[in-house]
């Protein structure tokens, strides 16, 4: 298991709202991930009548594929019911999908992993701009924070699905449905919000609409694409890596203990972007010079096998650092929570899509010869992408103007 996450949310956001808001915000975290990180070291485990590694992938890409598909829907969701409500339904979805997973019968498994899928894509939305009207002068820290739990949790749950799969008669079963836990605490702290005042419960999402939409701004693609390449990085790495460290020798149960030490590398990384997040609040270009970092490590695992724990460590810490950052601008660049479910939904639908096609062009690269160096290889080109647009959403600006014209300063908008 993971070390505890320091959590890094201002004394006066924790005034504002209470100890409350931050129990909501981690158990929201919790619910992201386990569900999908189990699903790359079961890979040699699940049985080949359900569909072996294919199935084990197939995990990964149907959530993936509802966060691209759903994610643009979110919005209207969110203006007709409310963002607390709407993440009430999200939990619920989780919980069953999850749960099912456990019986039996293909129907369950496929069907449970979309309806799961369909809830974390409402709360890949709804949680930045929950940040930015809880937490609006604590942008960066408190992504940081949530990012880093949730990136502990996946560690978690991959670091112990192949353990959990051998102590009890459901087999690869019990860690593919186990983590519904979380979904249903996450209910239970969240049902009181449903008693609050439908003006409150609703106030980031009923702002009129306007004809703005980030889908039309330059800079709204900049964020999207760079996110997106975070995203690919993210499910690649998820879906692909202990194939590649078992074609490169590693063991197949130590490759999936190692995608437990990505992942808290991959805190790690969230955490320090956090901190540099409070350093850079107007240009955070400097920032992408840490995706130098996981090309260095693809060269050291290529070059010296032997030191795959190290290349480990470079990849999973920018997986962590590009989230985080490419997370933060969603608040940072617009103007208000309305305009951060926007951007946030657009960018959820075009970065996981990308997301999708990688985790499907690395499962392909695998069956070629030569295929660890291949994904690698594509790792990289990805890395490269990353550091471009990154650069370009980076800079100084928001994705919109306010209504009635003015840009105000991006250093006003809570990113300390």
């Amino acid at each position: 298991m993971t070390a505890p996450i320091p959590v890094q949310i201002s004394a006066s956001a924790v005034r504002r709202k209470g100890v409350y808001a931050v129990v909501v915000l981690l158990l929201l975290a919790a619910n992201m991930r386990p569900g999908i990180a189990v699903a790359g070291p079961l890979a040699g485990i699940i049985p080949e009548a359900v569909g072996g590694a294919f199935a084990s992938a197939l995990l990964i890409m149907i959530p993936v594929g509802c966060f691209a598909a759903f994610s643009p829907f979110v919005p209207l969701l969110s203006r007709r019911w409310g963002i607390d409500r709407l993440m009430m339904g999200a939990l619920t979805a989780i919980a069953l999908g999850l749960a099912a997973r456990v019986v039996d019968a293909p129907i369950a498994l496929w069907g449970g992993t979309t309806l799961a899928g369909i809830g974390i894509a409402v709360l890949n939305v709804t949680i930045p701009a929950l940040i930015k009207r809880d937490f609006p002068t604590r942008i960066g820290a408190t992504t940081g924070t949530y990012l880093a739990f949730q990136g502990a949790v996946a560690a978690g749950a991959a670091s112990t699905a192949v353990p959990l799969a051998s102590v009890s008669e459901l087999a690869w079963r019990l860690p593919v449905s186990i983590w519904a836990v979380y979904a249903i605490l996450g209910l239970i702290a969240l049902a009181p919000m449903l008693f609050r005042s439908g003006a409150e419960t609703g106030a980031i999402v009923t702002a009129p609409h306007t004809r703005w939409s980030p889908w039309s701004s330059a800079r709204g693609w900049q964020i999207a694409v760079f996110s997106g390449m975070g995203s690919t990085l993210y499910f690649t790495v998820l879906a692909a890596w202990p194939s590649v460290e078992a074609s490169l020798g590693v063991d197949p149960v130590a490759a999936g203990l190692h995608q437990g030490w990505m992942q808290l590398f991959n805190v790690v990384g969230i955490l320090s972007t956090a901190v540099l997040l409070r350093w850079t609040p107007s240009d955070q270009r400097v920032l992408i010079g840490l995706l130098i970092l996981p090309l260095v490590g693809i060269a050291i695992i290529l070059m010296q096998p032997s030191l795959v724990l190290l290349g480990d460590a470079l990849v999973g810490y920018a997986m962590g650092s590009t989230l985080a950052h490419a997370t933060a601008l969603f608040g940072i660049r617009t103007s208000n929570p309305a305009e951060a479910t926007e951007m946030s939904a657009m960018a959820q639908s075009v970065g996981y899509a990308f997301a999708a096609v990688g985790a499907g062009i690395a499962g392909l690269l695998l069956t070629l010869p030569e295929g660890a160096q291949l994904v690698l290889a594509f790792i990289a080109a990805v890395l490269v992408l990353a550091i471009g647009f990154g650069l370009a959403a980076s800079r100084p600006g928001f994705v919109t103007s306010r209504p009635g014209g003015a840009t105000p300063h991006p250093s006003s908008n809570g990113t300390t």
